[in-house]
């Protein structure tokens, strides 16, 4: 049976609530609806779709909905347009359109599958959320997951423009996993469009499943928040993180188009069965911007072991096209190094590096280098630069230090540091 809800009516909020009530499978919303201030919640018992009906050419909008609690213990939490808490049910929400929803427009606490497809989310209002350390900071994300349970997740399709100021920290789709080891996420990011965003594109957490992040787009935008790690696509922590075929243009002096990173949550595990493969960045940096050592096309950063970097290609202007990278421990930063890490056959012959094309920093062990095979036997240092301060770097190819000589790798410096396997979980 299908549910059909049709806006606008004198409560909208009520009237989409109800056919998520309503014990039907299939909720069908047409028309426009006004949110305001309220929110919906999925807590079904059943399988359920909310879907948009597209018989009048256009997706049925959803304006507002959202905000954060002022009051009672709650006060300073965020809550969305749409929050899914269906533990054990499957949850589809496709074809709608969201306008200006405040903090976000759909958050995942709970559900064992979930499809989120063919929406279109266009702004995101920011509002200052309380963290559990008591700290607070502005922020947008256009879809979050922070799930207590395990699922598979499946996002596809979406076309997400968050738009808001360097002050705010904004993103476009986050899955956060809860902090309890054993909450594993299976995920599926495909075919998104993520514009507008000053902190990140995407950034997965410690889903400790598999990530499969395929041929997205993603256009940052021209403004940054300078108090994170902005990064086009970042994979934080313990998972099997495939990225693979997506379009990235990140500019600012900080940032970076991939960034492979740890997480003080699990420390001694890094990540897992990673590969980065086949994707275009472009580095835009603003002119007479100066970049630091967070500014690449793909970096890794930290405890980072044993990862397959390969045939990507990297163009326009930025520290380097790929750098590894330690980590200082802190609060947030669980520290360690890179090592054993393999960049293969990836293109930077139309970039322009500030310091080199890559960049082995102190510290970092065991990277292998190859360059594509057009420039292994060329002779005319066409593979690029390498600035290496690394310990035991293998080079294979026709590559420069950034002063013009040809690259010769190092003596072997004895045996590395890190053990000869990633450490134990």
């Amino acid at each position: 049976m299908t549910f059909p809800v049709t806006g606008p009516t004198t409560n909208d909020v009520q009237a989409v609530q109800d056919g998520i009530d309503s014990k039907d499978p299939d909720v069908l919303l047409q028309g426009t609806f006004n949110f305001g201030t309220g929110s919906v919640k999925v807590k079904v018992d059943h399988p359920l779709t909310i879907r948009g009906d597209l018989s009048s050419g256009k997706k049925p909008t959803i304006t507002g909905g959202g905000g954060v609690f002022t009051t009672g213990m709650l006060a300073g939490t965020a809550y969305p347009a749409i929050d899914v808490i269906a533990p054990g049910q499957s949850v589809t929400i496709q074809d709608l359109h969201f306008i200006d929803p405040t903090v976000n427009a759909i958050m995942i606490e709970a559900v064992d599958i979930l499809v989120i497809s063919g929406c279109t989310i266009d702004g995101v209002l920011p509002a200052t959320v309380k963290q559990a350390d008591g700290t607070s900071f502005s922020t947008a994300v256009g879809i979050l997951a922070a799930l207590t349970s395990s699922g598979r997740l499946t996002i596809t399709g979406n076309d997400i423009d968050i738009g808001a100021s360097a002050q705010h920290r904004t993103l476009g789709i986050a899955i956060l996993q809860s902090g309890q080891r054993g909450v594993i996420v299976d995920l599926t990011v495909t075919g998104n469009k993520v514009t507008n965003v000053t902190g990140f594109g995407m950034d997965f957490r410690n889903i400790e499943g598999l990530a499969a992040i395929e041929g997205n787009t993603i256009v940052m935008g021209t403004e940054y928040n300078p108090n994170v790690l902005v990064t086009g696509i970042r994979c934080l922590g313990v998972g099997i993180y495939v990225v693979r075929g997506n379009t990235i243009d990140c500019g600012f002096e900080r940032s970076a188009g991939i960034r492979l990173h740890t997480t003080p949550l699990v420390a001694s595990d890094g990540e897992t069965g990673t590969t980065v493969d086949n994707n275009q960045i472009t580095m835009s940096l603003p002119s007479g911007a100066v970049p630091d050592d967070r500014n690449a096309g793909i970096q890794l950063r930290g405890n980072v072991w044993g990862k397959i970097v390969s045939n990507n290609t990297i163009l326009g202007s930025a520290r380097a096209a790929l750098s590894l990278i330690l980590d200082v421990q802190t609060s947030l930063q669980s520290g360690g190094t890179p090592g054993a890490n393999t960049l293969d056959g990836n293109h930077h012959e139309n970039f322009s590096p500030i310091l080199a094309d890559i960049v082995v920093e102190t510290g970092v062990t065991d990277t292998q280098i190859v360059a594509p095979a057009k420039f292994l036997d060329s002779k005319s240092c066409l593979a690029g630069t390498i600035a290496d301060f690394g310990k035991n770097t293998a080079v294979t190819g026709d590559y420069c230090r950034p002063d013009g000589t040809p690259f010769k790798p190092k003596k072997p410096q004895g045996p590395s540091d890190r053990p000869d396997k990633r450490p134990p979980r």
